[in-house]
Formats: C-alpha cells, sequence, structure tokens
C-alpha cells in the first residue's frame, strides 16, 4: 500500500500547480467526464459490501451530526468519486465497503446503489454548493475521510492524486494543513504511531483529538508522548560551563546549535606501571538539534534537560515524561 505520507507529497507537488480555482474546477470538470466514461456498476454485489461494511469496528462519525442532509449527500458523493475514478477493480470495491461504512452512519436510509449512480450525475457548481455548506470544522473530517478513501485499498492511480489536490483547491485548505491531515489519515489506516516518524506526528499532533471516532484516546495519549525528543540530559557532575545558545521555547530545526558545554576528558598521565595516574582535562563540545521543534529547557536533580517537541506541548507535563523514563531506567537497573 502506498503511504499516505508519499500521497500527501504528491499532493504538494500538484498542490502549487493549481493556479485558482477556475483551474481547479476545471481539472474536476474533467475528473466528472473520466467518471461517467469508466463507472460501472453492473458487477458490485451491494449487499456483500454492506455486510463487510458492518465489520468495520469504528463507533460513530461526526458526520451523523451535521443537520442538513443535503450536505451529508454531497459529502458522500464526493467521496464515492474518488472510487469513481478506480471504477471496475478491486480497489474500487474495498474503498466502497468503507464508503458504505460512513454512509450507514450518516444516512443509514439511503441505498449505496444509488448514492453511487448520484455521484456520476454530478455536475461542477456541485462543488462550489459544498464549499460553501461544509461547516470549517467538518473540512477536515471530509479530507481524512478521503485520504482514507484513497489510501485504503493500496496504491491510488494519478487521477485519484489529481482529484484531491483539486478539492483540496475548492476547498481552501492550504497546503501545510493537507499534509497534516493526510499524516492523521495514515494513523487512522495504521493505527499505530510506528508508521509516522516523530517529525510527521509533531506536525499533525495538534488536530488529533478531533479524531476520537477514529483514534483510541490512548493512542492520542501515545502519539502526544512520541514526538518528544530528549536531546540533551547532562548531570553537573559531568560537564562544566553549560551554555545555551538558543532560549527557551524557541523552534529550532534539525542540525541547529543548541547549545555548548565543557566535557570532562580523562587521559593517562606521562610514566607507566601501577603508579601511573590519570588527569582530567576539559573538552569543549557543541550540541545539536536532532529534529526539528519547540525546544524546552529546564534542570532537575542536578541535570540540565533539553526536549525538542511540538508547539503546543506542556513543559510541566513533559517534566514528567522525564521523571517516568528515569524511573523506569532505575527499576530495569535493580
Amino acid at each position: 500500500m502506498k503511504s499516505l505520507l508519499e500521497i500527501q507529497q504528491d499532493v504538494r507537488a500538484l498542490a502549487h500547480q493549481i493556479a485558482d480555482l477556475s483551474h481547479a474546477v476545471t481539472g474536476i470538470e474533467s475528473d466528472l467526464d473520466d467518471m461517467r466514461s469508466a463507472a460501472q456498476d453492473t458487477d458490485i454485489d451491494y449487499q456483500a459490501i454492506r455486510r463487510l461494511a458492518k465489520q468495520i469496528p469504528f463507533p460513530e462519525h461526526p458526520l451523523s451530526r451535521l443537520s442538513d442532509e443535503r450536505t451529508r449527500l454531497l459529502y458522500l458523493k464526493l467521496l464515492l468519486s474518488i472510487a469513481n475514478l478506480d471504477a471496475g477493480t478491486d480497489s474500487a470495491v474495498n474503498r466502497l465497503v468503507f464508503l458504505q461504512w460512513l454512509l450507514l452512519k450518516a444516512c443509514p436510509d439511503c441505498e449505496l446503489a444509488e448514492l453511487y449512480r448520484d455521484s456520476l450525475r454530478m455536475e461542477p457548481e456541485l462543488y462550489g454548493e459544498f464549499a460553501e455548506a461544509l461547516p470549517p470544522d467538518y473540512r477536515d473530517y471530509f479530507f481524512v475521510d478521503a485520504f482514507v478513501t484513497a489510501g485504503i485499498a493500496g496504491c491510488p492511480n494519478g487521477e485519484i492524486i489529481e482529484y484531491l489536490a483539486d478539492l483540496g483547491s475548492v476547498l481552501a485548505i492550504e497546503p501545510e494543513r493537507l499534509q497534516a491531515l493526510s499524516l492523521t489519515a495514515r494513523l487512522v489506516l495504521t493505527q499505530s504511531i510506528d508508521a509516522l516518524s516523530a517529525e510527521d506526528i509533531r506536525h499533525c499532533q495538534r488536530m488529533l483529538s478531533a479524531f476520537t471516532h477514529y483514534l483510541d484516546p490512548a493512542l492520542i495519549k501515545k502519539a502526544s508522548h512520541a514526538p518528544r525528543d530528549l536531546v540533551i540530559a547532562l548531570p553537573d557532575s559531568a560537564v562544566s560551563d553549560f551554555r545555551w545558545t538558543v532560549k527557551n521555547y524557541q523552534t529550532v530545526q534539525k542540525g541547529d546549535l543548541i547549545a555548548s558545554c565543557l566535557k570532562k576528558k580523562k587521559s593517562e598521565a606521562p610514566g607507566n606501571g601501577p603508579l601511573s595516574l590519570f588527569q582530567t582535562s576539559f573538552v569543549r563540545e557543541e550540541i545539536k538539534a536532532s529534529s526539528s521543534g519547540r525546544l524546552f529547557q529546564f534542570r532537575d536533580s542536578s541535570v540540565t534537560y533539553g526536549v525538542i517537541s511540538f508547539e503546543t506541548d506542556n513543559k510541566d507535563s513533559i517534566k514528567e515524561w522525564v521523571k517516568t523514563m528515569r524511573n523506569t531506567k532505575a527499576d530495569r537497573r535493580i
């Protein structure tokens, strides 16, 4: 399966090529033509899809709380367009299973077969209507669902990538936010923070709490700790003349010089035999950021700490996290 990180990179590459809204609408018109010519639902077993959809474990979806039924149906039709762009394949059927689940949650009285056919008859003007009607907080839900739909069946084709880029332009989603939403969708698909780097988690961490319908609270909590990078833990006994070269809470980039200190270095004094002595010298050492993010500086128990984390992280929470790690290591030594 193509990773959603790769998908978002493709989308970002395409997004800068979309000069304005009219260009995006033109792209969508072309996508609609492709859907109409390619889509075939004669071989789709909707009863089997419905049975499989009921096995999806997610309990609910915020779309069910959206009061305007027409907007809910447009939401689903636009997602169905992703499956339409890959019609006649196993990938399309897999996507339909997920969208059938979403339909059961949001519009339980509607039939997927009918909605699928309606999605083929959508006019470009409906995209503008959808953009005006969809509440701002539902735009994030929509794009995570779009990325999940695209990635749930494996590698999406080029038309799907272009379609997602056009939708991002029509709904006025900034490329950076689109990237964070695609990373959130990747976490939804994998249900594991191991699928993302610490920097990726740092990029999307602030929005994860909005997706508790997909993400377990324990996973969200784990993700809040995952992007923390303990870059400095120096006891006073090991160093002297420690100096920060950046301010507390400052945003740093990977490779930036953040501190320096004199570290003790033992070397054998001239002479041989059992009476040879060791002499201690100090060497100035530079410390650079091993990742990008906000640097939190503090001292505890005669140790200087530096932790790089996401911008909205809490210093007291970080201190507790460091203490827990320190106590865990101590327990392992006992």
